[in-house]
């Protein structure tokens, strides 16, 4: 993982923070964390966009000679970040074909390891979380979907929600 409180553009680095550099997963942090704690808007503007972010992705990739499968970003809506990671991915859409994308799941910071998840799951799901060396911490068949999630009783650090089989999400304590 990189390191994850940048406060501006010129802060990213692909110096690995914390894991293990022989993990398989490469979490790729990308956003800028304001100086209240909070994702800031206006850099995301910046940084999300095609020529600032995918630059990055690659330059973090063939540093580390690994691929990074899990980019975080904050405000998805501003600039392009899955034309980076269709870009990563090697995937184009066909022309004329209209392509729509809602980001889910939806998670809301409520304080203290407590979080509001809100997802579009039609039936029953696993939700698991994970720490960041890949250990489960707990697992839940859902039937909602709207829940909340509580990792107070675990250190501050960064967790992994994984709901189902398609959706991962960074939780931050």
């Amino acid at each position: 993982e990189t390191h994850f409180s940048n406060s501006a553009p010129g802060d990213f680095s692909c110096e690995f923070n914390r894991g293990d550099s022989i993990n398989d997963l490469f979490i790729l942090n990308h956003f800028i964390t304001s100086i209240v704690g909070t994702g800031s808007e206006p850099d995301a503007r910046v940084v999300n966009a095609y020529d600032f972010f995918y630059p990055r992705t690659v330059q973090c990739m063939n540093e580390k000679q690994k691929f990074p499968n899990f980019p975080t970003i904050d405000f998805h809506e501003h600039g392009e970040p899955k034309r980076v990671v269709d870009s990563l991915n090697q995937v184009t859409t066909g022309v004329g074909i209209e392509t729509s994308m809602e980001f889910q799941p939806r998670v809301s910071t409520l304080g203290n390891g407590h979080f509001l998840i809100e997802t579009n799951q039609p039936e029953d799901f696993q939700i698991s979380v994970f720490d960041v060396s890949g250990r489960e911490l707990f697992s839940q068949l859902k039937n909602t979907n709207r829940f909340n999630i509580n990792i107070s009783v675990h250190p501050k650090g960064v967790y992994l929600l994984q709901i189902g089989e398609g959706y991962a999400v960074k939780l931050v304590r």
